[in-house]
């Protein structure tokens, strides 16, 4: 009986080494499956953030377009005012006839004309730029419009 108690005295120390390793292996696995998440979570809220301020610079963009095109109206209809209060000394003449004192005025507009167009291609060049950043992002084709 002695023979048998000593043969059998190391089996529940090798079954505790088995259920020890058995919760190490579990802890571990916690651990890195707790530090996955805390990674894809910081990584959501960082694309998040980037795409929170990709739509910000795009709404700053399409305010400024909006802001030189209603610079543009105020031109045109600051240029048709005065093209109709000038006196032009004869009758009213038809859209087909030439006037030369109405082109000379149209042409002193020009150069604030192409200032401001020159300003809406860069601004729409930012946009556009700004729209391929943010398809490339996502993989969002419908935003590239093609």
């Amino acid at each position: 009986m002695l023979r048998s108690q000593r043969q059998q005295s190391g089996q529940a120390a090798v079954l505790g080494m088995l259920c020890i390793f058995t919760m190490v292996i579990f802890v571990i696995l916690s651990v890195n499956t707790g530090t996955l998440t805390n990674d894809r979570i910081r990584f959501q809220t960082t694309m998040d953030a980037t795409a929170y301020a990709g739509a910000y610079e795009q709404a700053r963009t399409l305010n400024r377009l909006t802001e030189i095109n209603q610079q543009i109206v105020a031109l045109v209809d600051e240029l048709r005012e005065r093209l109709n209060a000038q006196e032009w000394g004869q009758p009213p003449c038809s859209c087909l006839d030439y006037s030369p004192a109405a082109d000379a005025l149209i042409d002193s507009y020009q150069p604030r004309l192409d200032a401001l167009a020159i300003k809406y291609q860069k601004v729409n060049q930012l946009g556009q730029t700004l729209t391929k950043l943010a398809a490339r992002h996502t993989g969002d084709k419908n935003l590239l419009g093609d």
